[in-house]
């Protein structure tokens, strides 16, 4: 009994300093689970927060078309303003060059194109659908439809499609200028996917047209 007594508290001591012991190694694990984070943020963090994705600079035919663009408008696109969508609401002309006339129709959400490049105009292109405007991106959405059919027939006019296809075209207009300046994207400039309107009115130069409003 007594031989129990003296090795009691030997025993007991020895659970605390392994308690102790656990307590330690959790702590020292904890502590360098954080200083390897740390390392790891302090190493490729900060690389990854100063990587930055270099822009491609524009093609030398890109900046000779956004050239040709801007001296075709009355000053810079970038410094022309954009219009509200009511603007579009009526009646449109585009003169094109010798006989060519364009001539383009908003009311509601539909639109109407017709073109002509005959004197006497009995030869017409015809685009008929619906359209849309972005007034923030300044982008203007025409979508023809078939389902629409063709102009109302005129004696001794004869039609044809224009295009079926749907296009993006930016709105510009100058301060204190009524006119609307119709741009190709600039993405579909070099390939020449522009509206047809463009290519009639001069195939080889800059995608702008100026519509004025009839009166």
């Amino acid at each position: 009994m007594l031989k129990n007594k003296i090795l009691m508290p030997n025993h007991k001591k020895r659970k605390g300093e392994a308690a102790s012991s656990a307590v330690f190694l959790a702590v020292a694990l904890v502590a360098l689970v954080i200083i390897c984070v740390f390392v790891y943020v302090l190493l490729f963090g900060r690389d990854q927060d100063m990587v930055v994705t270099p822009q491609a600079a524009p093609s030398e035919a890109m900046i000779k078309a956004t050239a040709a663009i801007n001296k075709k408008l009355p000053q810079e696109q970038e410094k022309m303003g954009s219009v509200d969508a009511g603007v579009f609401k009526g009646r449109w002309v585009s003169m094109m060059g010798q006989n060519k006339i364009a001539e383009l129709v908003f009311a509601g959400d539909q639109f109407e194109i017709i073109y002509t490049a005959d004197p006497q105009g009995r030869m017409r292109k015809y685009s008929r659908g619906r359209f849309t405007y972005n007034p923030k991106k300044g982008v203007l959405n025409l979508r023809p439809s078939r389902a629409d059919g063709e102009p109302a027939p005129i004696r001794g006019v004869t039609y044809s499609v224009l295009t079926m296809r749907a296009f993006d075209v930016e709105v510009k207009r100058q301060n204190g200028d009524d006119a609307l300046y119709f741009i190709a994207e600039k993405e579909t400039v070099l390939s020449k996917r522009v509206h047809p309107l463009f290519l009639y009115a001069d195939y080889t130069g800059a995608p702008v047209l100026k519509f004025s409003k009839a009166q």
